[in-house]
């Protein structure tokens, strides 16, 4: 704001200026990923956001579109621009952003519908860990050079993808910035300290990606000595039954399960520590991720079967080698903790290693020494 003589004055409240904001940054973030100011695109911008928050024949809505500079397009009529096309109901039928998108030019004018499928057949897209699995193949074959991917998500986040990247995610009306540099940087010096490689980071990263975008939640964490879990104390952190190394046999397992519950009737407790029923349930869960697993290190396994596993309830642990400790393993959480299960399990699992939150609404935290050092929030 400015008075007669030209001066700048306060804002007139804190509304106002937290508006301004935003809308600072959003018009910094369209003008970078187009290179320079462009009032159509944030125009484009202002009715995804609309369609984020509506419905269509009772279902969310998901849009894909690419802005190619390059294009040229020949939507010339006297009625009224894409945009407005866009704005009509009809049009949330067209495109998903996993299949199919709509190629508009700079002025974000219709240009042409592109699919995956447009040859009779789905080429092979090798997997980057820079991108969601469940967008690899879209971005991979159409954004490329100057061309931004937009893409709408049924639950509202609007992505702009760049140069076969995920750069921004607008999410609960907030802009995140996925950036593989800013967490590899952040885990630099552990990674460095512990031997862990630039593939596992890579992995971790990508498996990142793919929890926080299938919105299911998760734990992953590297801890630097297993044994510290599995034999610490007189409770240790991490259950035998959750130890999924070959090394700890079913026939282990049973055993120690009896022998805790021989101490506890010892102890004249009226209650079983854990009931025959209970035995065979984790048991037969303990035979089929093992089963899954195979012994395989975690860079090796498909990455759409690690993103179902770290979905799992419970943590994901590896050993600085990337070798698997545990899918869905539970960790009792000290009294007193906060931040709710998920965050309380990492901020434990981080000192012993590195931990990482990733939240049920896609939003990531990075744990060291049980303090959070990164955060896509």
């Amino acid at each position: 704001n400015m008075d007669y003589k030209g001066k700048n004055n306060d804002y007139i409240s804190e509304l106002q200026k937290k508006t301004n904001y935003e809308w600072a940054v959003q018009r910094g973030i369209c003008s970078w990923m187009m290179g320079g100011v462009n009032e159509k695109a944030e125009n484009f911008l202002k009715i995804l956001e609309k369609w984020s928050v509506q419905t269509y024949e009772g279902k969310k809505v998901t849009f894909g579109f690419l802005i190619n500079p390059e294009a040229i397009s020949n939507f010339n009529n006297n009625y009224g621009s894409f945009m407005d096309v866009l704005k009509d109901d009809f049009s949330a039928v067209f495109t998903d952003c996993i299949h199919s998108v709509i190629e508009l030019d700079s002025n974000c004018n219709f240009c042409r519908y592109l699919s995956i499928t447009e040859t009779d057949s789905i080429e092979k897209c090798e997997l980057s860990n820079r991108l969601p699995i469940r967008f690899a193949n879209i971005i991979q074959k159409y954004v490329s050079g100057t061309t931004v991917g937009v893409f709408l998500l049924a639950n509202g986040d609007i992505i702009l993808s760049k140069n076969q990247e995920i750069k921004f995610v607008k999410r609960n009306l907030k802009w995140l910035n996925f950036s593989y540099n800013s967490f590899k940087n952040v885990l630099k010096e552990f990674a460095r300290k512990n031997n862990v490689s630039n593939e596992l980071i890579e992995s971790i990263y990508a498996s990142t990606l793919d929890v926080s975008f299938a919105h299911t939640g998760g734990i992953i964490s590297i801890v630097k000595d297993i044994k510290l879990l599995t034999q610490g104390g007189t409770e240790p952190i991490l259950s035998k039954c959750d130890y999924l190394s070959s090394k700890v046999t079913c026939e282990t397992v049973e055993k120690h399960f009896k022998k805790a519950n021989e101490k506890y009737i010892k102890k004249n407790k009226k209650y079983l520590v854990i009931n025959d029923d209970e035995i065979k349930k984790r048991l037969l869960k303990r035979i089929f991720l093992t089963g899954l697993i195979n012994d395989s290190n975690f860079i090796k396994i498909d990455r759409k079967l690690k993103c179902d596993l770290i979905s799992l309830d419970g943590a994901c642990i590896l050993n600085k080698l990337g070798n698997i400790c545990s899918f869905g393993a539970i960790i009792k959480n000290d009294s007193g903790s906060s931040g709710g299960g998920r965050g309380a399990a990492s901020k434990k699992l981080s000192r012993y290693g590195m931990a990482i939150k990733i939240s049920t609404d896609g939003y990531v935290e990075l744990y060291l020494d049980g303090k959070p050092k990164y955060m896509i929030k």
